[in-house]
């Protein structure tokens, strides 16, 4: 299956929109403008990455939808994320067998990230939990009995798959 912005993880501006007009997303949304936050960094072509339970990749043994039929709840599940991509490929992860951010937990415009919801609306998240916006900017990172990152895993998974301790 074609990546829905083609991998835009690639180095030069030229080759990130590139990668972003052959893929598989830009037939039905052709602004290149449409995929980065108007505050990004201009060598950033790409700043929104698709949450991985939206068919980008199912890492952790969650179901990973592919068609807009299979979302149950369409107004509590997330497709889009603003997460400042630069490195990543097009999909963004969070665990959904443990309390962990498999990707970095999305931190922007004042200590939150603004997400795109299944039925269209979107939504600004300030986070609540101070763990989740002063992480170390790696990924796989374990945040017991963190609100903000059970919040996000249903929303991206549409249910927890542990048992909170």
């Amino acid at each position: 299956e074609q990546d829905w912005a083609n991998g835009t993880t690639r180095k030069s501006v030229p080759e990130q929109k590139d990668a972003i007009l052959n893929g598989a997303l830009f037939p039905y949304a052709k602004n290149i403008k449409l995929y980065k936050c108007p505050t990004g960094y201009p060598d950033e072509v790409r700043t929104y990455s698709v949450v991985d339970s939206m068919n980008c990749d199912n890492h952790d043994g969650g179901r990973m939808l592919k068609k807009r039929m299979q979302i149950k709840r369409a107004v509590e599940r997330f497709v889009f994320v603003d997460d400042k991509v630069t490195v990543r490929r097009g999909g963004w992860s969070v665990d959904y067998k443990q309390e962990r951010w498999q990707d970095p937990p999305p931190v922007q415009h004042g200590d939150g990230a603004n997400f795109s919801f299944a039925d269209g609306h979107s939504k600004y998240w300030k986070w609540k939990d101070q763990r989740t916006y002063t992480t170390d900017s790696g990924g796989g990172i374990v945040s017991l009995g963190n609100e903000d990152l059970r919040r996000v895993q249903r929303a991206a998974w549409g249910k927890l798959g542990y048992i909170p301790q």
